[in-house]
């Protein structure tokens, strides 16, 4: 109640999509960095690679996909939304 009485609208959060299950090949990185509102149905997420590199036996090694030989590189996701932000 102090907070709406200061004038200050808390914000609302719902599920739109479940980026792991939408993505082409599921969403194959640990994490997430950013996420813009490009317009009301499409958002933009992009992975965190941690600069591509894992420190293994105390040793720098470059970053590679969870079962994959592939290095995990920056990438970002344009998603059409299932219904508008609206």
């Amino acid at each position: 109640e102090e907070i709406e009485a200061a004038g200050i609208k808390p914000v609302k959060k719902e599920f739109l999509v479940d980026l792991v299950e939408y993505l082409p090949n599921k969403y194959p990185h640990d994490k997430l960095e950013g996420l813009w509102i490009l317009d009301s149905s499409t958002i933009a997420v992009a992975n965190d690679n941690d600069f591509a590199i894992n420190v293994e036996n105390n040793q720098l090694v470059q970053k590679k996909l969870p079962g994959t030989d592939s290095i995990d590189d920056d990438v970002i996701y344009v998603i059409k939304l299932p219904k508008s932000l609206r």
